[in-house]
């Protein structure tokens, strides 16, 4: 999750969600994965085929909670 902005976030924020106490949205997987490949390269780092194996393994097992919370 990413949360940014003023004011007080919701209690609960779903895995691989964006946004803050304006709202959230559901961050894009494959935005997500980049994302993580930039980050990790930084700290010399690389998102291995079994690391983005189990982000897609996460975010399916989540995708109901983000569904309730955001409406998906």
């Amino acid at each position: 999750a990413n949360v940014y902005g003023g004011g007080f976030p919701p209690k609960f924020i779903p895995s691989f969600a964006w946004g803050g106490a304006e709202g959230l949205v559901e961050h894009q997987l494959e935005k997500a994965i980049a994302t993580a490949r930039q980050v990790m390269k930084r700290r010399d780092k690389e998102v291995t085929p079994s690391l983005e194996k189990l982000f897609r393994a996460v975010f399916e097992m989540t995708r109901e909670e983000r569904e309730k919370v955001l409406g998906g």
